[in-house]
């Protein structure tokens, strides 16, 4: 089985708060370091600060992931 999720962020670029990127990053880390515990490589989730509207940096950056992602293989079944 494949899964792939991908979470857009405004980055820095929030309304209601000055430290968005901050906090996003700090999440994303908390769910890495639960991955590895999980025996789930971290490396297939990352962050990334791209433009709503920049459709090549998007495009290259999803052509990045998905070959991180096809080269870890198949996310076999982890224990709960």
């Amino acid at each position: 089985m494949t899964t792939q999720v991908f979470i857009g962020s405004g980055g820095d670029e929030c309304a209601l708060l000055d430290d968005c990127g901050k906090r996003t990053g700090r999440v994303i880390t908390q769910a890495q370091e639960l991955m590895k515990a999980k025996g789930i490589a971290p490396q297939r989730l990352k962050m990334a600060a791209l433009c709503s509207v920049c459709a090549e940096p998007f495009v290259g950056y999803m052509r990045g992931l998905s070959a991180t992602l096809t080269d870890l293989g198949p996310l076999t079944a982890v224990a709960s």
